[in-house]
């Protein structure tokens, strides 16, 4: 509770410049609604446009069955120096999207009434953007959780193609820089860049995803970039998943494909993706987290506690438990990839930050009380008071084929992979590196010097063949086969994957049907931070552009935006030379392919080369 309490007083100080603002609900057009209710779908293309629509939601009407999108970018503040709202407010604040029912009590027929007020439609963003959102609710109320872009979206609900760029997003629970309460809705193709901030169930992204009924939730190519700060729950992508079904209903939520950045700090159950997932019905696939993670309880590079299947995922960022226990933990936990793992599996995984943690610390897991680990290493130095290890602090069920390399050190037990297993026969075929460790333990593991852990006959009965990979790569060391994909855009790959390890000569570009289709400049060096995309010819209604490498892997999508006439030409985008995942991109040969349609609703197919240099 002590950041929540801080940041409570800090809100005092600036409660001046905040009184002076104006909140955007002052100027709601529901015009475009209310002139033609029947419809399908909307286009909105202005802020009080989608205040309007804050309005209509907050007021009882959950759009369900309609579609809203995005006609351009909309701009709910000048953004110059949206990195000190914190304490210097913009001009405009903005009201959630959705909120939390009203009960009115019990019908004469025992059913309960409510004004339901949380989103229910589909919001296409169409690879628009909705910049300068703040919100800066400083009370501990019911009126001030539910904070995001959106505030609540319901089972019916659906985000995508969305991003909500330089945000400021301060609220009690259930606050997200997209959405703060998500109930078996789904969110696609999405991403947030700005400051998140609030008590518990706080994320960059997603404040709460509940899974109540038996119906898939997905969370599939998204991300967050910004630093999160709260109390309880809290995640650099979503603050935490719950789920009332657990194993009975296969995969009802799954998260795919996502990633965050940036700084995490919380007091309990924190962690650089996720906070806590506690669904053992939802699968987490393809995703990473690269942030420095900060904590109490429970604290995690990738995700503070979990139950539920985690599979080709990783963590970059050093992670420090230096408050200890929480929620009734008799001792931290504290991971470089999990805290604690209370339930299912993590399967093929890996973390490389530094894990300093006040109880039980490991380099992957800092505690696993169940479920099973499998085919994971971790190379991060581990430091821990109680129990550490190059793998994991504790374990009570079983692990086979991961490895540790990292330096262990602390008070208490110590070992080069498990300090601790309450099993015999719960660790099988993994090792430790005994030079790197400092550690020559027996029994948990079996160390190997640094020559035999770059062997692969040292690892018996692992897969090298679908699983692992060693070469010269990753020092040497064994790596997962998945970390040579580039794209966690699969299923857009249109050329043919390229044998392993080997590049292939980039596709011959097909020409543009109707126009001409340019970039600049190309090739482009990656110090220039972008390459420019141009079309000749009259104004674009809608455009979709995909990268691939030279081996055919996605890169990324782009989003397109007409941004009118620069010389001859219209400027119709641009890519910031990175992937889906934020990584810079290698200087090489790109393939960049789409379809552009234009006001008449003709499409042409355009395709160039852009050399990155």
């Amino acid at each position: 509770m002590k950041n929540f309490v801080r940041m409570v007083m800090a809100a005092a100080l600036t409660a001046t410049a905040v009184s002076a603002q104006t909140d955007w609900s002052t100027r709601a057009d529901t015009s475009w609604y209310a002139d033609n209710k029947t419809a399908d779908e909307f286009t909105i293309s202005a802020a009080e446009q989608l205040a309007g629509l804050a309005a209509l939601v907050n007021g009882g009407n959950p759009m369900s069955g309609k579609t809203i999108k995005l006609g351009g970018n909309i701009a709910l503040n000048d953004t110059a120096g949206w990195q000190n709202w914190a304490d210097d407010a913009p001009a405009n604040s903005w009201t959630a999207i959705g909120t939390y029912p009203i009960s009115s009590g019990y019908e004469y027929n025992n059913t309960y009434k409510y004004t339901n007020r949380r989103f229910g439609g589909t919001f296409d963003g169409a690879g628009h953007t909705i910049s300068g959102v703040y919100i800066n609710r400083t009370d501990t109320t019911k009126d001030d959780s539910y904070q995001g872009l959106f505030g609540y979206v319901d089972s019916t609900g659906a985000i995508k193609n969305l991003g909500v760029t330089a945000s400021y997003v301060k609220g009690y629970n259930y606050v997200g820089g997209l959405i703060g309460y998500v109930q078996n809705a789904t969110v696609t193709d999405c991403y947030s860049t700005g400051n998140t901030v609030g008590n518990n169930y706080v994320g960059g992204l997603l404040g709460y995803v509940y899974i109540i009924e038996k119906k898939k939730t997905t969370i599939t190519n998204s991300y967050a970039i910004g630093n999160v700060t709260g109390n309880k729950y809290v995640g650099g992508l979503l603050g935490s998943v719950y789920s009332s079904y657990y194993g009975t209903y296969s995969y009802l939520g799954e998260i795919t494909n996502c990633f965050a950045k940036g700084t995490v700090t919380g007091d309990e159950t924190v962690g650089g993706l996720l906070g806590e997932i506690n669904a053992g019905s939802c699968q987490v696939t393809s995703c990473y987290a690269t942030g420095n993670v900060s904590g109490g309880g429970a604290v995690g590079g990738f995700c503070g506690a979990a139950a539920a299947i985690i599979n080709s995922c990783y963590a970059t960022g050093n992670v420090l438990n230096d408050i200890g226990a929480r929620g009734g933990m008799v001792v931290g936990h504290t991971g470089g990839l999990v805290g604690s793992l209370y339930g299912r599996s993590i399967t093929k995984c890996y973390a490389t930050g530094e894990v300093n943690g006040k109880g039980y610390a490991g380099g992957l897991i800092g505690d696993q009380s169940k479920g099973s680990i499998s085919d994971c290493y971790a190379t991060g130095n581990v430091t821990g008071t109680s129990r550490a290890g190059g793998l994991a602090g504790s374990i009570t069920e079983y692990i086979s084929n991961c490895y540790a390399i990292g330096s262990v050190s602390g008070t208490g037990l110590l070992a080069g992979l498990v300090p601790y297993s309450y099993r015999t026969g719960g660790v099988s075929k993994c090792y430790y590196n005994k030079e790197t460790t400092g550690q020559a333990d027996t029994g948990n593991g079996t160390p190997k010097t640094t020559a035999e852990m770059k062997q692969k006959a040292t690892y018996v009965d692992w897969n090298f063949s679908d699983t692992w990979i060693i070469d010269t790569k990753n020092s040497g060391y064994p790596y997962l086969r998945w970390q040579n994909a580039v794209s966690v855009l699969s299923s857009d790959r249109i050329i043919p994957n390229a044998a392993s390890n080997r590049e292939i000569t980039a596709v011959t570009p097909v020409p543009a049907l109707t126009a001409e289709f340019a970039a600049g400049p190309n090739p482009v060096g990656k110090s220039s931070g972008a390459v420019n995309f141009f079309r000749s010819g009259a104004a674009i209604k809608s455009a979709s552009l995909s990268v691939y490498d030279a081996s055919g892997n996605a890169v990324r999508k782009i989003a397109i935006n007409d941004n009118g006439v620069v010389g001859v030409r219209r400027s119709v985008g641009s890519w910031d030379l990175r992937d889906a995942k934020g990584r810079a991109v290698s200087a090489g040969t790109y393939l960049v392919r789409g379809a552009v349609v234009g006001k008449d609703g003709k499409s042409e197919t355009v395709s160039l080369v852009v050399g990155v240099k």
